[in-house]
């Protein structure tokens, strides 16, 4: 058992102070009860409405979704969790911590969740409605083995949590991870991080021209909901838009254009603080890019830098709120020189998944993990950055 209230600094903000830490099997009934409680407790409440992230984060975790992950994982005959996971959840993403739970959650753990410091109105919602969930007597266990909280950097909370669990999920820079990994842990226990990642769009010019409006106007709203819904701060929401095909011009005007209409139309709304960041940003790169580049601009809504030859590390050229970068490729299979470990996902429309996953094989590629069609760039799953979560976050019992 650990005791969290004599940890300095530490506000448990859901969950019990003191933890029992013990393993249970994957998706265990009362986990999946949980969930199923949690996602209709959300999806009833008006407050909870006016978040896409809540509401899609909800719609994850009701039970038939929850059920076709359990069937999916029906061949784990002997696996129990790993005991107690430790999580560090990023500062600007505000419910990832939730989905890092559930991970922890569905492999059969006892979780200690370290959430965000900054104030999501998302978050308090979430957290709000945990709360209400593990009050309930029939969640009493799973309330004592569940613990989210905040503690200020200056806390020692890291190194005396650490020197506990079983294993850690750290998500956030490089940075980040290099000052945790300072806190040691057992022997026995390990680290799973998920790391500052880069991702991209493909596009293939003709297959896009020669879509109706309707369908060209569904992909605007796709790639809106990959990069805007999150400001681009999310690992998996793409900075660069790759073009292949003959009628790369006549399909980037058209595409820039309608994405320009269709944020009119969802009333994105920037902050003169953003944007003055982004026009910094717009002259930091132009004097590392040499004026090897066309700018474009469309209000404060997309800034388009085109490119005319692609820096070593193309996993530098990075925007938030509507910055982008594009370049146009002679071939699909061109992507292969430049892919590094940095590259997380590969958004596409127009393009054969299967002939995309088989230049990453057949280049023996170290980068790229997810490739998925644009519009699913935010879609989480159990098998994430090439991690099988329920796998890795429990053990498997040898029986001979």
């Amino acid at each position: 058992m650990i005791q969290l209230s004599n940890l300095d600094d530490v506000k448990i903000i859901a969950g019990s102070s003191q933890i029992i830490t013990e393993p249970d099997i994957p998706f265990n009934q009362e986990s999946i009860d949980f969930l199923t409680a949690l996602s209709s407790i959300i999806r009833k409440s008006k407050s909870s409405k006016e978040f896409s992230d809540l509401a899609t984060f909800a719609f994850w975790c009701r039970k038939k979704n929850i059920m076709n992950y359990k069937n999916k994982y029906s061949h784990l005959s002997y696996r129990i969790g790993k005991g107690l996971i430790f999580h560090i959840s990023p500062s600007n993403v505000p419910l990832n911590f939730g989905y890092s739970y559930i991970f922890g959650l569905l492999a059969g753990n006892s979780n200690i969740v370290r959430v965000p410091s900054k104030n999501f109105p998302q978050l308090d919602l979430l957290i709000s409605h945990i709360k209400d969930i593990l009050s309930q007597k029939k969640f009493s266990r799973l309330n004592s083995r569940t613990s989210f909280i905040k503690y200020n950097r200056l806390s020692n909370a890291t190194d005396l949590i650490s020197a506990q669990c079983d294993l850690r999920l750290i998500w956030g820079g490089d940075e980040t991870i290099n000052q945790i990994r300072k806190s040691q842990l057992p022997t026995k226990s390990t680290d799973i991080t998920f790391s500052d990642r880069y991702s991209f769009a493909l596009i293939d010019s003709d297959f896009f021209i020669n879509q109706s409006v309707n369908d060209q106007e569904k992909l605007f709203e796709n790639f809106y909901n990959d990069t805007y819904l999150m400001d681009q701060n999310a690992c998996s929401s793409p900075h660069i838009v790759f073009w292949t095909g003959k009628n790369k011009s006549k399909a980037k005007d058209l595409f820039w254009k309608g994405l320009n209409s269709f944020i009119i139309k969802k009333d994105y709304l920037i902050e003169d603080i953003v944007a003055m960041e982004k026009h910094l940003e717009l002259c930091k790169k132009a004097i590392d890019l040499d004026g090897k580049f066309n700018f474009v601009k469309y209000g404060n809504n997309i800034y388009l830098l085109s490119i005319e030859i692609l820096p070593d590390n193309v996993d530098t050229l990075r925007g938030k709120c509507g910055f982008f970068y594009q370049y146009d490729l002679n071939n699909t299979s061109e992507i292969s020189s430049f892919i590094n470990t940095k590259f997380q996902t590969l958004t596409y429309y127009g393009f054969n998944k299967d002939s995309l996953a088989r230049i990453l094989i057949e280049n023996n590629l170290m980068g790229v993990d997810r490739i998925v069609p644009i519009g699913r760039a935010l879609d989480i799953d159990l098998v994430w950055d090439g991690y099988d979560m329920i796998n890795c976050l429990s053990r498997e019992i040898s029986i001979l």
